[in-house]
């Protein structure tokens, strides 16, 4: 994959005890399903911005303690050449201000035990680091590769333990 151009995200997780927010995604990749909340970084913002101001615009909060916990690099079949290659920077954010609320990207934010996520409505990979590195607050890295139908291709996609992130 020489010259691949790699758009940076990030996606944020709402926690309370053993409950995360999720709500349905409107727009891009994933649209219709459930997810946290994120973006692409804007010019002159560094990642932990990105996290701050996408949470704000897309469900009304402003987080105010948070911790990143993944780094995953996905290689998506999108025609669309920024969401090819997306390396998401993801946190999860235990205190915040401001009122949730639903807005135009993410629609019925609702609150799920970890436990009893259902991945099938979620993007595709993601219980690959979600419940077992990043809702168990365990640091990870890693790559996902899909194929064109966007099923994961288990052969080229891993997902590692890291130290925490700085």
């Amino acid at each position: 994959m020489p010259n691949m151009k790699e758009t940076q995200a990030s996606l944020n997780f709402l926690v309370r005890g053993d409950e995360v927010l999720l709500a349905v995604k409107q727009q891009k990749i994933g649209a219709g399903r459930l997810n946290g909340v994120g973006g692409k970084q804007e010019s002159g913002e560094v990642i932990e911005q990105t996290m701050i101001r996408e949470s704000e615009e897309e469900i009304g909060v402003t987080p105010k303690i948070y911790k990143k916990l993944a780094e995953i690099l996905f290689h998506n079949p999108s025609d669309d050449e920024t969401l090819k290659h997306m390396r998401v920077h993801i946190y999860v954010t235990t205190e915040w201000t401001g009122e949730i609320a639903e807005s135009d990207e993410m629609k019925t934010p609702t609150w799920f035990k970890k436990s009893q996520i259902n991945y099938d409505e979620m993007m595709r990979g993601d219980d690959r680091f979600l419940p077992d590195y990043v809702f168990q607050d365990q640091p990870c890295m890693g790559v996902i590769f899909f194929h064109d139908d966007w099923q994961v291709d288990e052969k080229r996609s891993i997902i590692y333990t890291v130290p925490d992130f700085k």
